[in-house]
């Protein structure tokens, strides 16, 4: 079914002002979205139209990367590769071969080959567990594997500090130091990381979502495949690891700020957005 409704409509800026006043027509329509394309499956790649796998009792996500052969390891066997086709709900499978990842441990991802695509494709599990913080290092090689691609630290509530340039060695001896540390369940305390980093593991993912960070509450916070695992490392050990950053690497200091207002039909906008303070801060 679908609802028009039209009303009256006001916008207004953050001190109240009102900005715009004109009447809209909403839209709200009841049920499951369906694509106006009806060959949008037929259009889809191989691993876009199978995109999950079961494999030991646990589902393996397609994360659009693909590997080379250099990286396959032995073949574990036949398993059962699955996908809905949107337009019509139709659920579709296929039977693929998966190989194990040389570097990586198939409890986290595994190679999927379909018969007719020369490629093999990199699934992960989002939901792999990790009883301690050595084990994450270990199952995903990342000695050999992780690549720091961005650092932000948190100066304040306007401005951060980026850096570019930093040794993956940053974050390895901290993971290696804190090996033993168990992962905890979720604190009942909201969690801001005061140190982010994005970094990327190496064949089986790009840095798109996944991040090593700490809070100066003493919090290590690895995100890896979409969840989130929370390790303790104390309050002295976190500002310590923190200030060893911030103090010897150099970084582009970047500041919430805003546009001079920009007028569309008679209403005032102020636009944010960060910009760049110096090519060579360092704090």
């Amino acid at each position: 079914d679908e609802n028009f409704t039209e009303e009256a409509t006001t916008v207004a800026s953050s001190t109240g002002e009102v900005l715009t006043e004109e009447a809209v027509t909403e839209i709200a329509i009841e049920g499951v979205y369906i694509p106006v394309d009806k060959d949008f499956w037929k259009n889809l790649s191989i691993d876009k139209k199978y995109s999950n796998v079961s494999y030991r009792k646990s589902e393996y996500y397609n994360n659009s990367t693909k590997i080379t052969g250099a990286h396959i390891g032995e073949k574990i066997g036949k398993v059962t590769a699955a996908g809905t086709d949107p337009y019509n709900n139709e659920k579709h499978t296929k039977e693929v071969t998966i190989y194990k990842i040389k570097t990586v441990s198939s409890d986290c991802a595994v190679a999927v080959k379909f018969e007719e695509d020369k490629n093999f494709f990199v699934y992960v599990n989002r939901f792999c567990t990790f009883e301690t913080l050595g084990e994450i290092t270990e199952k995903l090689s990342l000695d050999k594997n992780l690549k720091i691609v961005t650092g932000y630290y948190r100066e304040d509530d306007v401005a951060q500090i980026r850096y570019d340039n930093l040794d993956n060695s940053v974050v390895l001896n901290m993971l290696r130091s804190n090996k033993n540390l168990k992962a905890l369940k979720e604190p009942n305390e909201i969690l801001l990381s005061d140190i982010l980093f994005e970094i990327q593991i190496s064949p089986v993912t790009s840095s798109a979502g996944n991040t090593i960070s700490v809070s100066k509450k003493g919090y290590l916070l690895v995100n890896v495949f979409h969840t989130q695992h929370i390790f303790f490392v104390g309050k002295e050990n976190a500002e310590k690891f923190i200030s060893s950053v911030t103090e010897n690497y150099e970084g582009k200091k970047l500041v919430a700020t805003t546009e001079p207002p920009v007028v569309y039909n008679g209403a005032t906008e102020e636009i944010p957005l960060t910009e760049v303070f110096s090519d060579c801060y360092k704090p």
